[in-house]
């Protein structure tokens, strides 16, 4: 199974309630803001929208600062501590109150800006400041503590009191002020479960030290940080709204927030697989990458899948709940759902880097705006022109919290892995990857053998890979009773690539081939392409479907997967590589010691990766050899192999892009004569 896979089962399983609780959390949040705007029509709803977007600008630095406190109830939980957080919480309680009286002597100034008839509801704003700033603590002790099915509860109770005191209050006309206080019913009552929930924490301490309550701090720095980085984002994710109610008048402001609102909701799934996966950013560091880079894409995926069903139900489904009266423009709802997306991945990067302690990288999201401050004032009653500022202001910053990565990641490219283990003292090893073939892999063994004898590689070894299979086939190869046939026999699947490293880890060949052991390409194709390695002196020969002299019978899946790597190849690198899918290739020795520490993917992809890393190597003599395949075999590349592999390419242009050169590895060749591969039979 890939990570990704497994990273997926993670979320789908231990993660499950929290994940479809965020989810309903913002489902029910939608259902309010419909009630809101079909009570309250387009000029007061623009004002409640404007209103709620401060609490949004309260709420995400209240984020960032749960980031910093979710990652050190994390490491002190896996210290075996318990958390003593009431101080704290008292503390935060001190600063809501110092912020709702700074909101309070501003508002006459705020109430001027945002065209409002009263500053009444400015004050009820500031009400929420308090348990706002404590329910941060309570929700970063239970999310650091992964108390996922408690916080679950609590959330979706606030969501259900919100929009039941809505239904209340929106009946009795009470206008945008029953809006408000509807909300802040909700949130003083989450609050104060939350609190409740912290302290029945009742799991016993397993050693003495941890019988003795750590009290939860923050760093001025930390905090500092969080609010700057969590602020930049607050201004990319919902200053336009403000920007709206200030340019444009009140009806096509109230239109331009309807439409907003519905754009992001392209935001909430994907930002509920973020929280679900922020203990896991406050990993070590390599380990936090991986689990990043798989949240971006499962946040895109995510956000894409919305997106399409935003733009296509979002014209009839608006009309339907929200009534004619809150026109939504396809133009500008499809350019916020774009905007939206670069947000998602956005959110992502910024938890991210706050839970490495990377503050500074992460106040990179301010770069955004400028670009949003300069180029809204040139779009004065021009809705479709405040979105594109908003598009290009979210993507600037997406890309300035990249870059940085995309740095580590080549730093990741030194050999980590293992490269094999014993000097070289025969000929030939031929790795030979399979999976529930039976009677295919065998007969593929036994033409292996029959081919080689014919040669004057006589000095040479077979190294079979059962990757997990519960068929006859592991039997059948231990029938054949060959001394030259090594068999390894890995209990549980983890995919063709880790198979092959396996092998490659074990073999004692000057030379180094691989084929797949479904025998859909003959054995007496290595003969050849092992008289081309001497007689072009390269580095390595690729079976290429390509090559003019080829004839390929293949299944789709197989072709689209092949295809997909071959266009990666030629984005990656400045030229065009050899098929890279194609289940035959030969190897010198000293590319695969060099080259194959570098190597992480576990999956169909492990063959494109290591080539990729042999370029940026140095060893770039690849010789394209024709193949005759005929695939009789079942495919076992399905749908979420394709799915898997996509993500895959997209992390490889992370890894490779622009790298022409990588460092230099470390010596990985033992001398001890003894071969072992942990967790699995030789």
């Amino acid at each position: 199974m890939s990570r990704l896979t497994k990273r997926l089962s993670t979320i789908a399983h231990s993660q499950q309630g929290l994940f479809l609780a965020l989810a309903s959390v913002t489902a029910g949040n939608v259902v309010f803001h419909i009630l809101a705007g079909r009570a309250l029509g387009p000029s007061d709803y623009g004002t409640l929208s404007a209103l709620l977007t401060i609490l949004l600008g309260l709420a995400v630095p209240a984020g960032a600062i749960q980031v910093a406190l979710t990652t050190k109830v994390v490491h002190l939980r896996r210290a075996d501590r318990q958390v003593d957080h009431q101080q704290l919480a008292l503390v935060f309680a001190a600063f809501g109150l110092f912020g709702a009286a700074l909101l309070t002597t501003g508002s006459p100034p705020l109430a001027r800006f945002l065209n409002l008839r009263s500053i009444s509801d400015i004050y009820l704003v500031g009400a929420f400041f308090v348990p706002t700033a404590m329910g941060i603590v309570y929700r970063s002790v239970l999310l650091g503590q992964e108390r996922f099915l408690d916080l679950s509860r609590i959330l979706v109770f606030g969501t259900a009191l919100r929009v039941g005191a809505g239904l209340i209050l929106f009946a009795t006309q009470a206008g945008v002020t029953g809006a408000l206080i509807g909300t802040l019913i909700s949130e003083i009552a989450t609050t104060l479960f939350l609190a409740r929930g912290c302290r029945s924490n009742t799991s016993p301490a397993s050693t003495p030290s941890s019988l003795i309550p750590w009290r939860l701090t923050l760093r001025a720095t930390e905090v500092i940080g969080g609010i700057a980085a969590f602020g930049g984002l607050w201004v990319l994710l919902g200053a336009d709204t403000i920007l709206a109610r200030h340019h444009l008048d009140p009806i096509d402001a109230g239109a331009y927030a309807a439409t907003a609102l519905a754009a992001r909701t392209v935001l909430f799934l994907p930002q509920a697989a973020v929280t679900a996966a922020l203990p896991r950013f406050a990993s070590e560091r390599r380990e936090a990458i991986s689990h990043l880079m798989d949240t971006l894409l499962v946040c895109l995926a995510l956000g894409l899948s919305v997106t399409v069903a935003l733009l296509g139900l979002a014209q009839p489904v608006g009309r339907l709940v929200m009534g004619n009266a809150f026109p939504l423009d396809s133009g500008v709802m499809a350019i916020l759902a774009g905007a939206a997306l670069w947000l998602a991945l956005l959110t992502a990067l910024v938890n991210f880097h706050l839970a490495q302690g990377e503050t500074r990288l992460a106040a990179r999201v301010w770069i955004g705006f400028p670009v949003l401050l300069v180029l809204a004032a040139r779009t004065t009653a021009n809705p479709r022109g405040l979105a594109l500022v908003v598009l290009t202001s979210g993507a600037l910053a997406t890309v300035a919290l990249t870059l940085p990565l995309l740095k580590a990641g080549r730093e990741q490219l030194a050999a980590s892995g293992v490269g094999p283990i014993i000097p070289a003292s025969l000929d030939l090893s031929v790795v030979v990857p399979f999976l529930n073939e039976g009677e295919r892999t065998r007969q593929l063994l036994t033409d292996l053998v029959q081919s080689l004898d014919t040669t004057r590689r006589n000095q040479f070894e077979i190294i079979a890979v059962s990757d997990g299979s519960n068929d006859t086939g592991p039997g059948l190869i231990r029938a054949m009773d060959d001394s030259r046939i090594l068999l390894i026999d890995k209990p549980i699947s983890e995919g063709k690539g880790a198979a092959l490293r396996t092998g490659m880890t074990l073999a004692q060949g000057r030379q180094i081939a691989m084929i797949d052991g479904d025998g859909d390409i003959a054995a007496s194709h290595l003969v050849p392409m092992l008289q081309t390695l001497d007689l072009f002196h390269a580095d390595a020969v690729i079976g290429s479907k390509h090559h003019p002299r080829s004839h390929a019978n293949a299944s789709p899946s197989r072709r689209l997967l092949s295809l997909a790597g071959r266009a990666a190849a030629r984005v990656l690198l400045s030229s065009p590589i050899p098929d890279s899918q194609t289940g035959i290739k030969v190897f010198q020795r000293e590319l695969i010691v060099d080259v194959l520490p570098r190597t992480r993917e576990n999956g169909y992809l492990f063959d494109l990766e290591l080539l990729l890393a042999a370029r940026a190597r140095g060893f770039d003599h690849l010789v394209e050899s024709p193949v005759q395949i005929t695939s009789t075999s079942q495919s076992t590349v399905g749908l979420l192999s394709i799915l898997s592999s996509g993500v895959t390419l997209l992390r490889m242009v992370g890894r490779f892009s622009g790298v022409r050169e990588l460092p230099e590895a470390a010596e990985t060749a033992s001398t001890s004569p003894e071969r072992s591969v942990q967790g699995v039979t030789v």
